[in-house]
C-alpha cells in the first residue's frame, strides 16, 4: 500500500507514513490505514511479539557460552565503539535512525543545528549524520561552523532532496558525503562503513 495526500493543506516532508512504515515493517509487524473523505484517517499496527523473546533467548544462550577473562579490562568492548550524532529534529525520522544503527555504535541527538555544533564540540563524534532542514540553525550552516573547529569529523548530509544543486551545497558547506531521505537500510550502512573503517 502507497501513502498520499488528498490535497496539500498539511504542512510537511510527507515522509513520515513512508518512514512508519519502514519501521514497522522492519520488525516484522504490518501497518494499514482506514479512511473516510472529510473525516479523516486512522493508522493501525501490529507487530509480533515473538521475536523479542527469540532475541533474549539467543543473547542469553551466547552469555552462557562465553568465558569472560578474570583480568579483561571491564570498558574494553566499549572502547572501540564509534560515536554518531544525529541532527534531525522529525521524532521519527531519528526514531528510524536510532533503530537501524543503535545496536552498532553510541549515538547522540540533536534537534537543531546549534545543537548540533554543541553536542560537536562537547562529544567529539566520529561521525555526524545531518539533517539540511532543520529550525534555529539548518545543517549547511551547522556544518559551516563544525568545519572552523574540525576538518577530522566525517559530516553525512540528509534531506528529502537528491537534485544534484543539493549535493553540491552540502559539499560546499564542508559534507564529506550524502544520503537521501527515505533512507535505506543498507544504503545508510554502506555509507557509514565507507567513512568509519
Amino acid at each position: 500500500m502507497r501513502f498520499f495526500k488528498v490535497d496539500d493543506f498539511t504542512v510537511g516532508t510527507g515522509l513520515g507514513l513512508s518512514i512508519c512504515r519502514a519501521i514497522v515493517e522492519k520488525l516484522g509487524g504490518k501497518i494499514w490505514a482506514e479512511s473516510e473523505q472529510g473525516k479523516g484517517t486512522t493508522m493501525y499496527y501490529t507487530l509480533p511479539m515473538n521475536n523479542l523473546n527469540k532475541e533474549v533467548v539467543i543473547m542469553d544462550d551466547i552469555r552462557k557460552e562465553q568465558d569472560i577473562p578474570e583480568k579483561q579490562p571491564i570498558m574494553s568492548s566499549e572502547q572501540n565503539i564509534k560515536t554518531i550524532l544525529i541532527a534531525e529534529d522529525i521524532e521519527t525520522n531519528y526514531h528510524l535512525l536510532k533503530v537501524i544503527l543503535s545496536k552498532k555504535y553510541n549515538l547522540l541527538r540533536a534537534v537543531n543545528g546549534s545543537e548540533a555544533v554543541n553536542l560537536f564540540i562537547e562529544h567529539k563524534p566520529d561521525l555526524i549524520l545531518m539533517d539540511i532542514k532543520m529550525p534555529i540553525m539548518n545543517g549547511l550552516d551547522a556544518t559551516r561552523e563544525i568545519r572552523k573547529i574540525s576538518n577530522d569529523v566525517v559530516i553525512i548530509a540528509q534531506t528529502a532532496n537528491a537534485f544534484e544543486s543539493d549535493v553540491e551545497l552540502a559539499k560546499d558547506a564542508g559534507c564529506n558525503d550524502f544520503i537521501t531521505k527515505p533512507i535505506r537500510h543498507k544504503d545508510l550502512l554502506a555509507i557509514i562503513e565507507k567513512h568509519l573503517i
